[in-house]
Parts: C-alpha cells; sequence; structure tokens
C-alpha cells in the first residue's frame, strides 16, 4: 500500500461494503487492467526489489505467475501475469493465486483499472449505514492527497 490513506479506505472497504459483479476478461483491452499493469504488495508492503518479490512468491507458489514488466515513479515494481491468454481471458483461472481471486478488494483498486466490471456496495448485516460510507470512502479517495 502506498499511504496511510490506501490503508485506511482498503479496511473500510473491506469491513464494510461487499464486492459485486464478476470478471469480464477485460485483461487485453488495454494497458490499465489488473492481468497487465498490477501492483504486487507482501504484508502490505509493495514489491520493490528481488528479495519482496521471493517473500511474495513464498507465501503462494501460484504467485510464480507475475513477471516484472516495469518499475514505477516510487520504485514499486509493475507486473504482468503470464498466463493471461490471447482471449483476454485467464489460462490458468482455477488455479490462480489468491491476489486474482480477492482483486479488487477495494473501491481505490477500481479508480486504478476503470475497465474493471466489479463494483461494491452495501455488505449485508452490516450494523453501520453503508451507504454512508460508501460515500464517505469515495469522496476521501478523491479529496485526500495520498501521502509519500
Amino acid at each position: 500500500l502506498n499511504s496511510k490513506k490506501e490503508f485506511v479506505l482498503r479496511k473500510i472497504t473491506i469491513a464494510t461494503l461487499k464486492r459485486k459483479g464478476s470478471c469480464t476478461g477485460c485483461g487485453g483491452i488495454s494497458e490499465r487492467t489488473c492481468c497487465t499493469n498490477m501492483r504486487l504488495a507482501q504484508e502490505e508492503k509493495p514489491v520493490s526489489n528481488e528479495e519482496d518479490y521471493q517473500l511474495f512468491i513464498n507465501l503462494d507458489k501460484r504467485n510464480e505467475n507475475w513477471t516484472q514488466k516495469t518499475v514505477d515513479e516510487k520504485g514499486e515494481w509493475i507486473f504482468t501475469c503470464k498466463y493471461l491468454g490471447k482471449n483476454s481471458r485467464c489460462s490458468n483461472y482455477k488455479d490462480r493465486p489468491d491476489v486474482c481471486r480477492r482483486f479488487p478488494e477495494s473501491v481505490l483498486d477500481l479508480e486504478k483499472f476503470p475497465h474493471c466490471s466489479y463494483r461494491f456496495g452495501p455488505r449485508s448485516g452490516v450494523v453501520i449505514q453503508s451507504e454512508i460510507v460508501l460515500q464517505a470512502v469515495q469522496q476521501l479517495s478523491t479529496t485526500i492527497p495520498a501521502q509519500k
């Protein structure tokens, strides 16, 4: 995670909102998709060197599907998935890593990947009013500057 803002927004999303929808295989339509432009993290620390990457792989051997593509301005590695098929679908879907199964985890992920078909809505059984939290999360994600 890149900042306290992202950490807080991710935790709020996970606690109060539920991911809805399904993958439509947008992986090949744009450079801004989860399969072609992914930042990975090991215990909420972005992968930014070979040691971080090895720790990430050790969590789940299926994580070996990620190939480093480039490095962003913060020094974080950007990855692409080697299982993205020519039809923009995962060629290893049944055995995909947990990071793929959980994506997107928050509204922040949807901001980074505008073609994603998933959305977040209120989680049933949550005592607080999820609609208000959703609006607050969306407002926070546009008004609080990211910390460096």
